[in-house]
């Protein structure tokens, strides 16, 4: 057999040095190399890191992948916006799945998704305020908050435009909680964004008792407001939870 030249060793035995090198270079970089998620923009994304945001307001960001998945809100989508692929339209999956149900109710106008102090959330445009319908809606869709718009509610004036209070009147006061006040003063305004109880609120009347206007007795308010304190008492730190547990509070009625 002829052997090969002395300088070919050397060739070859180089050559396999360098494809290591290259080969453990291409790992290094890829595998074993610490990267700085957060020193790139969700457009510029690593592979190693993943997109999300840390909290439901948050803003997405290239984060560590473990610290996505800990953190509760990630979602595979996001990483269409690696290939600069467009993100699908929420609000056509959410009408989709709740739309039909809606359309029942004619107090129900349509759906947007908009912003609700700072933060996204879905708003439901209603014809009329409509409880019923409010009920079978969950408080939260896609960590997004569910809230209701009524469009030119009766009874609800401008400020700056109302009216003298009528003498001796007792209605409650204020719009939202678990806290009625009740007074001679109507409410100027009530926003539509849902708070924590307000689902009881529809079992609530004032009265004029002994002279004094007060809070009428509501077995039906009570049991709702029990319900609705348990959940905020056993969720305190966790806001979805509390309010996914509210939900089972509406079926008091």
């Amino acid at each position: 057999m002829k052997k090969l030249p002395k300088g070919l060793y050397s060739v070859i035995f180089l050559t396999v040095v360098l494809i290591s090198v290259l080969i453990y270079g291409f790992y290094y970089e890829n595998y074993l190399k610490p990267v700085d998620c957060g020193s790139h923009s969700i457009n510029d994304c690593p592979a190693r890191c993943a997109i999300c945001q840390s909290c439901r307001n948050c803003k997405l960001a290239c984060r560590p992948i473990q610290d996505c998945k800990d953190s509760g809100f990630y979602d595979e989508k996001f990483e269409q916006i690696r290939t600069h692929q467009p993100l699908p339209d929420p609000i056509v999956a959410i009408k989709e799945a709740y739309e039909p149900a809606l359309k029942q109710y004619p107090a129900y106008d349509h759906m947007v998704i908009g912003e609700c102090e700072n933060t996204m959330c879905v708003q439901i445009y209603l014809k009329e305020n409509s409880p019923d319908l409010k009920s079978k809606m969950p408080a939260f869709i896609d960590q997004m908050k569910v809230v209701y718009i009524v469009r030119d509610r009766p009874g609800i004036k401008e400020a700056g435009t109302e009216e003298p209070d009528e003498p001796g009147l007792c209605v409650i006061e204020d719009c939202h909680g678990l806290d009625i006040v009740c007074g001679p003063k109507k409410p100027d305004a009530c926003t539509e964004i849902y708070e924590l109880g307000d689902y009881c609120r529809q079992f609530a009347k004032c009265a004029v008792v002994d002279g004094k206007c007060q809070p009428e007795q509501s077995k039906l308010f009570d049991e709702c407001k029990a319900c609705v304190e348990k959940c905020e008492n056993d969720f305190a730190q966790e806001s979805e939870k509390m309010f996914s547990c509210e939900n089972n509070c509406r079926q008091i009625r």
